[in-house]
Parts: C-alpha cells; structure tokens; sequence
C-alpha cells in the first residue's frame, strides 16, 4: 500500500519526419528620442542589422524608428529575403537620431504594429529597443499600457532590450510580461547587439 513505483517514458521521434516551421512575422521598434544617447540608438540600429540574418525564408520583418513620429521600412510586413534585408540595412543607415528636441510617444509605436487577422499558423513578435521613456503620468501609462494589452489581444508577443543608465525598467518589464514577453537588460551599452540577438533567438 505505502510502496512507491518511480518509471520513465522515452520518446524517439523518427529521424525522417520533418517537422513544419511556423513563419515568423517579426518587429523591431527603435526608440530615438532625445533621452537616447547616440551611442545607444547605434547599438541598436546595429543590433536590428544583425538579428534580420538569424531569420529565415518564410519569415517576414518590419522595422520602426520613433520619437514623436514614426518612420516605417515598409508599409506591410517585408518578406525575409537577401534584397530586403539590405534595404533595411540601408534603411537604417538613413534613420538619424532623433536630436535634442526629440520626444517620446512610446505607445504611438506600438498601436502600429498589431495585425488585423493573425493565421494560425504565424507567430508575431515585437522587439521594442526603447529606455522606456514617456511624457505619461504614472496613472495615464496604467492606464495606457490596460488598453493597449487589451487591444493587443495576445496577438503579438511583445518584449523589450535595454543597456545603460537611465531606463524605466519597471513600465517595460510591466508592459512585456502583460503581453507574452519579456525584458532584457544589459548594464552595458556596447552589448545590446548580443541583447537582441538573444531576444531574437528566445
């Protein structure tokens, strides 16, 4: 009656079946606003640039760079391919950094990139490289952030890398875990490519 039975089960899939992948549809939101060093929107420019070669044919991509205005690579979600992904490079090489007088609307950003209808067989994700930064009082991003994760829906996993000093970490760490995400942080700067790329690959 007392007599514990402890046993394993091992599954073996068969070396022949091919398993289908599912397409990613993949975002990267670039903050630029005045309270974004230089040094850091490269990083993350430069960072955007390496994580489009992590994807595959199948997959699509957009990039969106923001202060108080938003300028998108496309208007659609670009197919993964070596021609788009060098217009993107060249892309963001035309995105200059936002300037002094720069400001944030981080949730401007964000109501762009959710997709009308989402197949079954599509996964979204949003990076957003942002210090998180807003003019919102601390009632209206609660506010903000309840009606975006509303509107999201589940739709798009949203997540978040950070580097430095400096950063609302506690309203992107709020925002992602409320939308199928999460945070990445560094202390330094000049590893945010490893932080995205790491993101890229969760």
């Amino acid at each position: 009656k007392d007599k514990k039975f402890y046993f394993r089960i091992q599954f073996i899939p068969k070396e022949e079946v091919v398993f289908k992948r599912i397409r990613q549809n993949m975002f990267f939101l670039i903050d630029r606003s005045n309270s974004i060093s230089k040094e850091k929107y490269a990083m993350f420019k430069e960072g955007v640039k390496q994580s489009l070669d992590y994807l595959q044919p199948g997959d699509r991509f957009n990039i969106l760079v923001f202060d108080k205005e938003i300028s998108s690579f496309s208007i659609e979600p670009s197919d993964w391919n070596l021609d788009n992904v060098k217009k993107a490079g060249q892309f963001l090489d035309e995105q200059e950094h936002g300037g002094l007088f720069a400001s944030t609307e981080l949730y401007a950003s964000l109501g762009k990139i959710i997709p009308k209808d989402v197949a079954k067989n599509e996964v979204n994700t949003a990076i957003l490289l942002s210090d998180g930064d807003t003019f919102l009082s601390l009632d209206q991003q609660r506010v903000t952030i309840k009606n975006w994760t509303s509107f999201n829906d589940r739709k798009v996993s949203l997540y978040a890398a950070a580097a430095g000093k400096g950063n609302n970490l506690a309203l992107l760490d709020l925002l992602t875990s409320f939308n199928k995400g999460r945070l990445a942080y560094v202390d330094n700067v000049e590893d945010v490519s490893r932080l995205i790329l790491s993101v890229v690959g969760a």
